[in-house]
């Protein structure tokens, strides 16, 4: 009795290093290109970074207009990340100007007071004092108006994002 011979399925392989917050939709998106998952794995200790290991069929079809596609997916899911990032960039760095100059202002008045000038080391120290305090509600009002400027974009590209894998489906699994 023979058993006859499986037929041979060459497979192509990736290896993603994507954000642990992004990994569901990665692993979902990847799905739709045909790619099936192999497992996970941390990049590195204490970061915040996931390995996803995928393969695929090297023949399935239409694979140039797959690969069209899920370059534009990967593109759209790049931009997200970096736009996600830019709501606690910009608001971290314009709190720590604020910070910065108010320690200007507190390092003039101390020259200031060890100088005998005591009537310019209070005009000083003011807005050291006030450069001190803003921060925390400077970062939370630039923070809210950065996430508000950012969310329509990210909600645009995430559309990318549903529409290039809706495609990628339909090419697939039709």
């Amino acid at each position: 009795m023979k058993t006859k011979k499986p037929d041979f399925i060459a497979y192509e392989y990736i290896t993603l290093s994507v954000d642990n917050d992004m990994k569901s939709v990665y692993s979902d998106c990847y799905q739709n290109f045909g790619w099936s998952i192999e497992g996970f794995g941390s990049s590195t200790i204490g970061s915040d970074t996931i390995t996803i290991k995928l393969k695929r069929d090297r023949r399935v079809q239409n694979k140039s207009d797959l690969n069209k596609l899920q370059k534009e997916c990967e593109h759209a899911l790049e931009t997200i990340y970096h736009l996600e990032k830019t709501k606690s960039t910009r608001p971290m760095i314009t709190a720590l100007a604020t910070g910065l100059i108010g320690t200007v202002f507190m390092a003039g008045a101390t020259f200031c007071y060890l100088g005998g000038f005591i009537l310019w080391c209070v005009i000083l120290a003011i807005p050291g004092f006030i450069g001190w305090a803003l921060p925390y509600f400077i970062y939370q009002i630039v923070k809210k108006a950065q996430t508000n400027k950012v969310n329509p974009r990210i909600d645009e590209e995430y559309e990318t994002v549903y529409r290039t894998c809706e495609e990628a489906s339909e090419m697939i699994y039709v």
